[in-house]
Protein backbone atom coordinates (compact mmCIF):
# COMPACT_ATOMS: atom_id res chain seq x y z
CA UNK A 1 0.00 0.00 0.00
CA UNK A 2 2.63 2.63 0.87
CA UNK A 3 4.24 1.81 -2.34
CA UNK A 4 1.73 3.87 -4.22
CA UNK A 5 3.01 7.14 -2.33
CA UNK A 6 6.23 6.45 -4.87
CA UNK A 7 6.38 6.55 -8.97
CA UNK A 8 5.11 5.15 -10.99
CA UNK A 9 1.80 5.55 -8.63
CA UNK A 10 2.48 8.68 -6.91
CA UNK A 11 -0.77 8.88 -5.17
CA UNK A 12 -1.31 11.58 -2.54
CA UNK A 13 -2.12 9.85 1.40
CA UNK A 14 -5.65 11.01 0.53
CA UNK A 15 -6.06 9.01 -1.96
CA UNK A 16 -4.59 5.91 -0.80
CA UNK A 17 -6.74 6.67 2.19
CA UNK A 18 -10.20 6.95 0.36
CA UNK A 19 -9.26 3.56 -2.30
CA UNK A 20 -8.22 1.98 1.33
CA UNK A 21 -11.06 2.94 3.46
CA UNK A 22 -9.01 4.14 6.06
CA UNK A 23 -8.07 7.64 8.07
CA UNK A 24 -5.80 10.12 6.27
CA UNK A 25 -3.53 9.78 9.75
CA UNK A 26 -3.45 6.08 9.52
CA UNK A 27 -1.46 6.32 6.26
CA UNK A 28 0.56 9.03 7.44
CA UNK A 29 1.64 6.74 10.68
CA UNK A 30 2.07 4.03 8.74
CA UNK A 31 4.39 6.13 6.45
CA UNK A 32 5.90 7.59 9.07
CA UNK A 33 6.52 4.06 10.55
CA UNK A 34 7.81 2.79 7.24
CA UNK A 35 10.35 5.73 7.44
CA UNK A 36 11.94 4.59 11.13
CA UNK A 37 12.01 0.77 10.14
CA UNK A 38 13.98 1.97 6.69
CA UNK A 39 17.05 3.58 8.41
CA UNK A 40 19.71 2.40 9.76
CA UNK A 41 20.02 1.53 13.39
CA UNK A 42 23.26 1.57 13.83
CA UNK A 43 24.64 3.75 16.66
CA UNK A 44 26.51 6.93 15.53
CA UNK A 45 29.42 6.31 17.39
CA UNK A 46 31.24 2.77 17.36
CA UNK A 47 32.65 1.56 20.62
CA UNK A 48 36.28 0.81 20.37
CA UNK A 49 38.65 -0.81 22.20
CA UNK A 50 41.53 0.78 23.61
Amino acid sequence: MLAKLLPPYSLTVREIALEFGISEDTVRSWRARYRVTDRSHTGHRLQTMR
